[in-house]
């Protein structure tokens, strides 16, 4: 892919896909999730702590970033199922 004629922003537009990530309250996962946001991705993020969530999705939201945040345990495959389905429910992906 030749990168002359594409600037940064374009070579990473996500507008109109959608991510999903774990972990995404804090740190490292939370600077992702605001990257991936930036770059125009809808965000579906998932922490353990609803206090953390909450905070996180405020965070993302005051940056204009379309994020809709769960709290779950990912280590439990029916709370994981339950993320799937809550994701499905908000985005119909």
């Amino acid at each position: 892919m030749s990168s002359a004629n594409n600037s940064l922003p374009q070579l990473f537009d996500l507008t109109s896909k959608t991510a999903l990530l774990t972990g995404a309250t804090a740190g490292m996962g939370l600077a992702m999730a605001k990257a991936l946001g930036q770059a125009g991705a809808k965000l579906v993020i998932c922490g353990n702590e609803a206090n953390e969530t909450t905070a996180a999705v405020t965070e993302m939201k005051n940056l204009d970033i379309e994020v809709y945040g769960f709290t779950y345990d990912v280590g439990d495959k029916l709370q994981v199922k339950q993320l799937h389905n809550d994701t499905l429910a908000k985005l119909g992906k």
